[in-house]
């Protein structure tokens, strides 16, 4: 009897789909978009737009600085004092020893235990190279972790 009645419910569907569909009647759409009522936003006003007086207090910050900045008198950058060869040539040595060691230290810290040795190493080089731009960057790059 279960499958009888479930052959007559697919004879029922497919009968059903066989009908006309039906059509909506002549003006529906216009009808129920004419009945959805029109939103009108309020204009705006001064008082509901306080960024206007932000922006003009920050434009006018603005131009106070650039036309304080414009009256100060260039400031030169100071030359570095001249130096010989030599003293080039050991500068250029001091800041490649201090680079070595402080790149060695860099590989020893990446192995197993050697963080300890590392430390050791970077303290060294921070006591005997403490000018070098080597040990500034060192400085620098452990003040930001």
């Amino acid at each position: 009897m279960g499958m009888n009645k479930s052959a007559k419910l697919r004879s029922l569907a497919a009968r059903l789909r066989r009908l006309p569909k039906p059509q909506a009647p002549v003006g529906l759409k216009a009808k129920l978009l004419a009945d959805i009522p029109a939103i009108h936003a309020p204009a705006p006003s001064v008082e509901r737009l306080p960024w206007r007086r932000i922006a003009a207090g920050l434009a006018a910050a603005c131009l106070l600085m650039v036309a304080m900045l414009n009256g100060r008198a260039p400031t030169k950058p100071t030359a570095a004092p001249e130096m010989s060869m030599q003293e080039i040539r050991q500068a250029i040595d001091r800041e490649g020893s201090a680079a070595r060691l402080l790149a060695s230290a860099n590989i020893l810290a990446s192995q197993p235990g050697g963080q300890r040795d590392a430390a050791e190493i970077q303290r060294y080089v921070a006591r005997t190279y403490a000018n070098t731009q080597a040990v500034k960057t060192m400085n620098r790059t452990n003040s930001l972790n």
